[in-house]
């Protein structure tokens, strides 16, 4: 199994308080650190006018222990942040992060999850480490430009999240890509009160542990193991015999459970998740991953790839491909889509929209005070106090089914909206050698006007 040091990065200016962030933002990022494996290293970074240790092992990188009291420890230093900061200084929290990463000799990466703007310290291009940078933009009003050029100039990767309860699909696909897993479903679900559901996935006969996960959107709202009441959800598993499987989770968080499989069986499994619910519907994330069982293996026998332009000009057809390397094995029956978030409108057309609206609209102190351009902090002013009614910048969703030629799977999507698009391609089918499978990839493109 393949180990990793990663840093999480996390922006903690008052911009993630006011536009409603923090919740979802604290609640991932643990889950995030508690699927870290016995072996991993891990330190913890925050910044808003400085940068700042969370959480670290004696002033360097801490190793996970076989019994995960490492990461327990880290997700609780998240718990207790403050987003308060009146800057974001992301530069200085690349600079941190490389504290801890430039002298380690694992497989390396540092995380950057920001919602704002870099206005405070030294540019992030100016300190961007030799290793890879996972960017991820929070929200229409983050900088994706910077994110992005930050993350194509170290070799990393970009993620757009529209919405705070899209953050936990890059956090499972940004574990798959650095623990060179297998990510077999990756899965947003809205349950409504007293709602149920059985999400599917498939587990491969390939000898490897595999990681399940629900990740939900309140930490008010408790698991049980028994029939849910009042504000619970009850998570269980299905196992491929079609019962209801005995395991509990190996972890237990505010707001996620995850289970630790070291032989789980092959075939079909299901995420079984009931809700009892106060008044209101609940979104959850479910994501599977399977590990291989040694670092020279592979993930598991088959793997996904996807390739996209990381920047793209608006109203072009942007070429989507997939590719499966079988490993020799003769595969059948492939079915393959993709789930493609994009933008409804541009902040420049936004912002002749709602010029009338925007003539009224004082903007907030915060975004005054870090010297966010007049126009755009009334603009997310006004969003801020719309939502949740009516999201002026509301993205869309729809699904592309890709079609087959020359071996690959592939089609174009339209890109007529500036801004950045979300792309989650799903992939499923037989193997003659190891039976039924899926895998899915999450990636991101920025779309331009210039």
């Amino acid at each position: 199994m393949s180990t990793v040091s990663v840093v999480p990065i996390i922006d903690i200016s008052e911009s993630m308080s006011q536009y409603g962030h923090v919740e979802q933002a604290l609640i991932d990022t643990q889950a995030f650190l508690r699927l870290l494996k016995a072996g991993d290293k891990l330190a913890v970074v925050a910044c808003d006018h400085k940068a700042r240790t969370v959480f670290t092992g004696n002033g360097g990188l801490a190793t996970v222990d076989p019994l995960l009291n490492i990461t327990a420890s880290a997700a609780t230093a998240v718990a207790g942040l403050a987003f308060d900061g009146l800057s974001s200084a992301l530069g200085l929290g690349l600079q941190h992060s490389r504290s801890f990463l430039d002298s380690s000799r694992l497989s390396r990466a540092c995380v950057l999850l920001s919602d704002g703007q870099h206005n405070d310290g030294p540019s992030p291009l100016e300190v961007l480490p030799i290793y890879p940078v996972m960017a991820c933009a929070l929200g229409p009003q983050a900088d994706q430009h910077l994110l992005q050029q930050i993350a194509q100039r170290t070799g990393g990767r970009y993620f757009y999240a529209p919405r705070a309860v899209d953050l936990m699909k890059v956090y499972n696909q940004i574990r798959a890509t650095s623990a060179n897993a297998a990510l077999l479903t990756n899965q947003l679900n809205d349950i409504a009160q007293h709602g149920y559901q059985l999400i599917p996935l498939v587990i491969g006969q390939r000898p490897g542990a595999a990681q399940l996960s629900l990740v939900w959107s309140s930490r008010e709202v408790s698991y049980t193991s028994g029939s849910p009441r009042g504000n619970q959800l009850s998570v269980t598993l299905v196992d491929p015999s079609g019962v209801t499987s005995p395991l509990a989770p190996s972890i237990i968080g505010a707001g996620f459970v995850i289970f630790n499989l070291p032989h789980p069986e092959p075939g079909q499994w299901y995420l079984q998740v009931e809700f009892a619910g106060s008044g209101q519907s609940i979104s959850c994330t479910a994501g599977a991953l399977q590990h291989s069982v040694t670092a020279r293996s592979g993930p598991a026998n088959i793997r996904l790839g996807v390739e996209m332009a990381a920047r793209h000009a608006v109203g072009q057809p942007l070429a989507l491909t997939a590719h499966l390397q079988a490993g020799g094995e003769v595969i059948s029956n492939v079915r393959a889509h993709a789930i493609v978030q994009g933008p409804t409108l541009s902040l420049a057309d936004a912002l002749v929209k709602y010029h009338d609206q925007l003539r009224t609209v004082q903007a907030l102190p915060f975004d005054r005070a870090t010297g966010i351009a007049e126009p755009l902090a009334r603009l997310a002013a006004l969003r801020h106090t719309l939502l949740p009614e009516l999201d002026i910048l509301a993205h869309q969703q729809r699904v592309v089914h890709l079609g087959a030629a020359a071996g690959q799977l592939g089609t174009w999507l339209d890109t007529p909206v500036p801004g950045s698009y979300s792309v989650q391609v799903v992939v499923s089918g037989d193997s003659q050698a190891s039976g039924p499978f899926q895998r899915c990839e999450l990636a991101s493109v920025l779309v331009t006007a210039d």
